[in-house]
């Protein structure tokens, strides 16, 4: 195994993630360079014993050339269950209810081969990368072994590096060992997944396309396009949506359609195309869930903010100081630091210890107190302010004055739609 690569699993197989895809093209690049360096080896020992050139050859002609038989095999049908899949969410809804059930047992069955040959390319890439450590180092151990036989000048030299080359032949020993104990264990698992998943196709088709739980599902039928991908089927450029619900697509002519809700009124609704009946029903069910908990979130930081209202006093300026030195030792990197919105409950209680600075303890741990929920807390105790700030307008003093002509353009608190 290359140093620093990380082992391929065959639940990330399954799941066919970008992060997958990009381990797995770690290892090929490695198989590579590994080939490379026989190759190079082999012209160095170009003299050397048939014992030495011939392992190494064959090592590189049976076990890596295995390899990329079966990546060929294994793009050959990524390919093929892409293209099914295309076609079967291609079929317009007019179509008759038996070309789509010949159509989805097509895509079925291009994706379990799709499955297989996946599997099977994992397992031959493990297999090499591990056949690396005991073949190819025993090789050159033999090699050695046979160096020092010939160069009887090389007493002294054999004497002292003995006991390293004794405990690297039992540490070969044992690797081999390993190899054959657990490339069993692992052909076992690959059969098991291959059966659940199976079952698990068995157990969806039975229960429908919306009695399901879950999330929506992963990339694994993208194949190259690595993750999830939506079809969106309205031209528009790149942008960010605030979304405030889902609902199925009543008059589109593709099947699986469902309508992203925008929470901006005046925007249409974004047409948007699942994988499959129960994929659609699993995207309704998460952006729900989701609409729902903003608006419960928003309604706590009203309710905190209105019940501790009052002036910015001493107490309220150490708390502001306190909440931003806590978020710049963090570092204000953190992606959506002031836009995602913190824990409700925990929001309210930072809010209400601003009016006596009495902070908890363990504000500077961030698995207690998050930094979406500081800065939750420290936009609510602006909010809670306002008043104040609005009253101070005209004074003379320039800070307030300042401060409430910062504030007064903020958004309001979060409101349920």
């Amino acid at each position: 195994m290359g140093v620093g690569l990380v082992p391929l699993e065959f639940t990330e197989c399954l799941a066919d993630s970008p992060h997958f895809r990009e381990n797995l093209l770690r290892h090929e690049k490695e198989l590579d360079r590994t080939s490379q360096q026989v190759k190079r080896l082999i012209k160095e020992l170009g003299r050397a014993h048939e014992q030495i050139i011939a392992p190494l050859e064959r090592f590189r002609k049976e076990h890596i050339g295995a390899v990329k038989e079966g990546k060929k095999k294994f793009d050959k049908k990524t390919a093929k269950f892409c293209q099914s899949q295309e076609r079967t969410l291609s079929l317009s809804t007019k179509k008759q209810e038996n070309v789509f059930q010949e159509a989805d047992a097509a895509m079925d069955m291009a994706e379990r081969d799709f499955c297989q040959a996946s599997l099977e390319y994992v397992f031959q890439l493990q297999a090499v990368r591990e056949r690396e450590k005991f073949e190819l180092v025993e090789t050159l151990l033999g090699f050695v072994f046979s160096w020092w036989t010939f160069h009887h000048t090389a007493h002294d030299v054999h004497h002292d590096a003995e006991p390293l080359m004794r405990d690297l032949q039992l540490r070969i020993q044992r690797t081999r060992t390993n190899f054959e104990e657990t490339s069993k264990q692992t052909e076992s698992l690959m059969k098991k997944m291959m059966e659940v998943r199976q079952m698990n196709k068995e157990v969806e088709a039975e229960e429908g396309g919306e009695g399901g739980d879950g999330a929506p599902q992963g990339g694994r039928a993208g194949g190259v396009r690595h993750g999830v991908e939506q079809t969106l089927l309205l031209t528009a450029p790149a942008e960010s949506v605030c979304l405030c619900g889902a609902r199925r697509a009543a008059d589109s002519e593709r099947r699986f359609c469902w309508d992203a809700l925008p929470a901006d009124r005046d925007r249409a609704a974004l047409t948007l195309q699942a994988l499959s009946e129960r994929d659609r029903a699993a995207w309704l069910r998460v952006i729900s869930h989701q609409s729902g908990g903003l608006a419960a979130a928003g309604g706590a930081l009203r309710g905190a903010a209105g019940e501790a209202a009052g002036a910015l006093d001493d107490a309220g300026f150490a708390f502001v100081r306190r909440i931003i030195a806590v978020l710049e030792e963090r570092g204000l990197e953190e992606q959506g630091l002031y836009r995602v919105a913190g824990v409700a409950s925990k929001v309210a209680r930072l809010v209400a210890c601003a009016a006596d600075a009495r902070l908890p303890a363990t504000l500077h741990d961030p698995l207690e107190w998050e930094s979406k929920t500081l800065t939750s807390a420290l936009k609510a105790a602006w909010r809670r302010w306002r008043r104040w700030w609005r009253s101070c307008r005209r004074a003379t003093w320039p800070c307030c004055a300042w401060c409430w002509r910062t504030c007064d353009g903020w958004p309001r608190a979060p409101t349920a739609t």
